[in-house]
């Protein structure tokens, strides 16, 4: 039996050294240290692209050592058994998938290392008791005796890597330990997709319809029908005047150019409809530039455009529902993020994304980093209502506060508040669109009219720390392109 003064981390160090755990990981102690100059400098030279043959060459030093460890003990097994060793000389009997499941190696990998093991006579099997299809694995009285002779070298193993961490900059066990935690949540392959798409993206601008861009509106939009529907008259009609269909209406398009050559369009259309006063349409991107991000930098551009035109939130997300629903180059969702800042400030955030795998894990860490952290849904929203909002502008003097303040009760308005020249004016959702068009009928301009969330409480900070956090967590959240709007109950007077 392994002593009680081997805890979990022990457990850990000792199954590193004897395995290959290591080459799945990427520990930045490594690109910091090295024993061969010349390998140094071939590593300077690759960068990280040689991670991988870095951390085996790594590994091979160590499983080298371990190796001659277990010969200075007198004990004859092979490093890459260690992993399987230790767990059966903790004295439980384990089937092969509970080994390979605990020690995170596949079922052929731990069927194997049993089988050679028992060829040297470390190990038997016995059928289970409970179960009589189920073989058992456990330690022979031989594997039992090398157990205990291998039990007191531990601690000087254990002394040995203590010494290495306290002889560097880095601690590779926690970087690993960090490591594991960021890759579980985010694979490498995916932050190599990510950083790829960024790249690409820089060479993508979104600009207006041009002329000149007619013939490739039609052919993307051409290419994006024939390959799921079928064209039919009233798309000819639309794709061929692209002019007098969408832009002499009120409408809109925008054409993504990567290296300045048009690889997707997209159209906001003007609709005759008080609740869907717009239509997101025509957005296709040619299959040669999907995967660069663009169809996501098209709908941000849309969404943009439709907020100047103060269209409200409900009616953008429906919109982009509709469109994105249909089948569309990619697969983009609204998701809600619920969470807890500075002293509690209850913090709502929308994002539109095309990743889960990777605006979740973002903006929880915005929220551990900065805040109390990430909740489950509807664990602050209970403390919002939904209002539709809109802001005047009274700096000028422009408008009477009590002609506005009538107005507004008359188009069907909840509330009204004038606070430091600024009218703000609050309706219920489905009074929004009737309250914005009489006042717009009035010649009144807004700052902003939309569908908003507004707290029934608020929270004051009083700490410089925690106004300075709560200020960091909004500006990151800010700063995201997958999030659009974000909602919070802070007292920022």
């Amino acid at each position: 039996m392994i002593p009680a003064i081997f805890g979990h981390a022990s457990k850990k160090i000792i199954l590193t050294l004897g395995n290959n755990y290591i080459t799945n990981y990427v520990i930045s102690y490594i690109f910091n240290n090295t024993t061969e100059p010349g390998n140094m400098d071939f590593f300077n030279r690759t960068g990280k692209m040689a991670i991988g043959s870095r951390l085996r060459m790594l590994t091979d030093k160590i499983t080298n050592d371990a190796a001659l460890i277990f010969r200075m003990s007198g004990v004859d097994i092979r490093p890459k058994w260690f992993p399987v060793f230790f767990v059966l000389s903790e004295g439980e009997a384990k089937t092969i998938t509970s080994i390979a499941r605990e020690i995170g190696h596949s079922h052929p990998s731990v069927s194997n290392i049993v089988k050679e093991m028992g060829a040297r006579g470390l190990v038997k099997e016995k059928k289970d008791k409970a179960d009589g299809r189920r073989n058992l694995v456990m330690l022979s009285a031989k594997g039992k005796k090398m157990s205990d002779i291998m039990a007191e070298q531990y601690p000087d193993v254990e002394a040995a890597v203590e010494q290495i961490s306290r002889q560097t900059r880095n601690d590779l066990w926690r970087a690993i330990e960090e490591w594991e935690r960021l890759l579980a949540e985010k694979t490498l392959l995916e932050r190599v997709k990510e950083a790829k798409k960024e790249r690409e993206g820089r060479d993508v601008s979104i600009v207006p319809y041009d002329p000149r861009y007619r013939a490739a509106f039609k052919a993307l939009n051409e290419e994006w029908i024939t390959a799921h529907w079928q064209m039919e008259e009233p798309d000819h009609h639309a794709l061929d005047h692209p002019q007098e269909h969408i832009l002499d209406k009120g409408g809109h398009i925008f054409v993504a150019l990567y290296r300045e050559e048009p690889v997707g369009v997209c159209a906001l259309c003007r609709k005759d409809d008080p609740v869907h006063q717009y239509e997101l349409a025509k957005l296709a991107v040619s299959p040669s530039a999907q995967g660069k991000g663009i169809g996501m930098l098209l709908c941000r551009t849309v969404i943009a455009k439709a907020k100047a035109a103060n269209m409200p939130n409900d009616n953008i997300k429906r919109t982009i529902d509709k469109a994105l629903g249909s089948g569309n180059t990619d697969n983009y969702e609204a998701v809600t993020y619920e969470g807890y800042g500075p002293g509690g400030v209850a913090v709502i955030v929308e994002a539109l994304t095309d990743n889960r795998q990777r605006t979740a894990p973002e903006v929880r860490h915005y929220f551990d980093k900065y805040g109390k952290g990430m909740g489950a849904q509807g664990c602050v929203s209970w403390s919002f209502d939904r209002k539709g909002v809109i802001i005047i502008d009274n700096e000028d003097g422009d408008y009477d506060e009590d002609a506005v303040m009538m107005d507004a009760l008359d188009a069907g308005a909840d509330d009204f508040n004038a606070e430091d020249n600024v009218f703000e004016i609050t309706t219920d959702p489905d009074a929004f669109n009737d309250v914005v068009k009489a006042l717009e009928e009035k010649n009144y301009a807004f700052v902003s009219a939309d569908i908003s969330l507004v707290p029934q409480t608020y929270v004051k900070l009083e700490s410089d720390e925690d106004i300075k956090n709560m200020e960091k967590l909004l500006d990151m959240l800010d700063d995201n392109e997958d999030v659009q709007n974000t909602y919070h109950n802070w007292d920022q007077d």
